[in-house]
């Protein structure tokens, strides 16, 4: 424990072992009563394949490897159409395909990408990283910029229409420079907007996990602030349903809060706990068995 710091797995460890899972929920008052559903003894085969193998090889997968891989192997048969051409063929053209900044290695860096959310490389943080941020928008909701969605965070898991259209237009691109009905700076400047296109997404998925992590303290805090502002109800020696009160600390908690935000917080949790008082019922009126 270096620095004071829980190494990752030790962390998972004390969190009882995942630190996202879902809930089946039924409702008693109002107040959500939730059974943990992580897969149970049921996966006891994939964990032995997973331990065997000592990676996540076998369970996990980048939906947009097999696209990605499909258009890099295209990139050299393209480009050997262009060097036939007199000349050697479009330098600027041939960059923008296969050199250092080019479309190849701009696929590998969204491919890359991917894997990291699959939990296919870096021992598996940059899934957990996704799950986390999953946990911020939950959280947040529509207070996240549109910039940190979930959407821009899977980007790079989600481009089998933007990755097919282009692996199916590239070879005509070429095509047509190499049959003269295209410009060689056409075509390179619509490959140099693919690169574009790729780099946005891979940053931005970047980014908008960055983001999450830096501020899921602060919504997290909101988010405890409410917590411990709540004051269920309690039920009395007969069981009906009576209003809380709340404790010293509650108080000293509520004037620290500012008022507008107080207000939105007692709201929320007001609609959370309501409840519908329903008429009394006649009992005897319900067990009489009248005369006929």
């Amino acid at each position: 424990m270096a620095g004071g710091f829980v190494p990752f797995g030790q962390n998972l460890q004390l969190q009882g072992g995942a630190p996202l899972v879902r809930a089946a929920t039924f409702f008693v008052e109002k107040l959500g009563i939730t059974k943990r559903l992580d897969g149970g003894p049921g996966l006891q085969g994939l964990m032995a394949q997973v331990l065997k193998d000592g990676n996540l090889s076998s369970i996990m997968q980048n939906p947009m490897a097999a696209l990605t891989q499909g258009i890099q192997g295209q990139l050299g048969g393209l480009v050997a159409q262009l060097q036939g051409m007199a000349g050697g063929g479009p330098a600027g053209l041939i960059s923008a395909l296969t050199g250092a900044s080019g479309l190849g290695n701009a696929l590998g860096a969204l491919q890359a990408a991917g894997d990291n959310l699959a939990g296919l490389t870096n021992g598996a943080s940059g899934f957990f990283s996704m799950l986390g941020h999953a946990a911020t928008v939950d959280m947040a909701g529509a207070g996240l910029p549109i910039s940190a969605a979930m959407e821009a965070v899977t980007a790079p898991l989600t481009q089998a229409g933007f990755l097919g259209n282009l692996g199916g237009i590239l070879p005509q691109v070429v095509s047509q420079v190499v049959g003269g009905t295209m410009a060689p700076d056409a075509a390179t400047n619509f490959v140099l907007g693919q690169i574009a296109s790729i780099g946005s997404m891979t940053a931005g998925s970047a980014g908008a996990l960055a983001y999450g992590a830096q501020m899921h303290p602060l919504i997290a805090t909101v988010s405890s602030v409410a917590g411990a502002l709540a004051i269920p109800p309690t039920f009395d020696a007969d069981g009906y349903r009576q209003e809380g009160v709340a404790t010293a600390f509650q108080g000293v908690l509520s004037s620290i809060v500012q008022a507008a935000p107080a207000a939105a917080i007692a709201a929320s949790l007001a609609a959370q706990i309501a409840h519908t008082a329903h008429a009394a019922v006649d009992t005897a009126a319900m067990t009489s068995l009248g005369d006929d």
